[in-house]
């Protein structure tokens, strides 16, 4: 016996995650409670240590003190961020314990997906991109592309978004 197509299964239908997008992380967008926790724990990653330091409890606690004190914002907004931070600091300790090679400097950012990392790269491969760069750089002033709204102080090199690299889908030759 044959079932005839319902109109669901005939016509495509979004994705669950229908704002995916193609290095697969969701994009969600952001209400105001959202992006206030999102400012408030971004204030707190950039103190030095932060992930050492909301591990201590009695800093934690100050630090939603202060945040309750200083933003104009619910009182519960500066416990979620702070609670937050905490979850995060408590994840990147659980991977380090698993994958001994992440060094110390290497942290989570505030962008899904993207990790931050001091003094990762070594000083030899730090002046080879130095000089490739300058060799970029050395163009008469005409063909130079100064950034927008830099003055003159910020100079494109390379616009990322034209030349984005993506893991495993970018092809380049070394």
């Amino acid at each position: 016996k044959k079932v005839a197509m319902t109109l669901a299964e005939k016509y495509a239908r979004p994705r669950p995650l229908g704002n995916l997008h193609s290095h697969l992380y969701a994009v969600e967008a952001m209400n105001r409670s959202k992006r206030e926790i999102w400012e408030m724990q971004n204030s707190i990653r950039r103190k030095d240590r932060w992930i050492v330091k909301i591990a201590d409890a009695e800093i934690a606690e100050r630090y939603e003190r202060e945040l309750k004190e200083q933003a104009a914002v619910h009182p519960l907004t500066a416990t979620l961020a702070v609670q937050g931070m905490k979850l995060a600091a408590e994840t990147f300790a659980s991977l380090k314990r698993e994958n001994v090679e992440l060094k110390d400097c290497v942290m989570p950012s505030q962008v899904p997906g993207v990790w931050l990392a001091d003094g990762l790269i070594l000083a030899g491969l730090t002046e080879l991109l130095s000089t490739e760069l300058h060799k970029l750089a050395d163009v008469p002033d005409e063909q130079k592309d100064w950034h927008p709204g830099s003055n003159g102080q910020v100079l494109d090199l390379i616009h990322p978004s034209l030349y984005c690299y993506v893991a495993g889908v970018t092809r380049f030759n070394v």
